[in-house]
């Protein structure tokens, strides 16, 4: 059981479920690989959160630091994350 389990019971995060599991699996076995699954599940689901809501417009370059520093993505989540 982990703290993201609760991700698998809905299909629309399929995308970055299994990653975010991963991540938490592998946090005191290989710290190097957890952190990979982390950023990998935060930009999957970063992507997955533009695919989904109309208000937010993909911009020109699709890296997660232009993904998160979007003023539509920020009024979302806000400015603490």
């Amino acid at each position: 059981m982990t703290n993201f389990n609760f991700l698998i019971k809905d299909k629309q995060f399929d995308t970055f479920s299994s990653v975010a599991i991963a991540a938490e699996k592998t946090l005191h076995i290989d710290l190097s690989t957890c952190i990979m699954n982390c950023r990998r599940a935060m930009e999957m689901a970063v992507k997955w959160m533009y695919s989904v809501d109309g208000s937010l417009v993909m911009p020109w370059q699709d890296t997660l630091v232009s993904l998160m520093n979007t003023e539509e993505f920020r009024d979302i989540v806000g400015n603490d994350i």
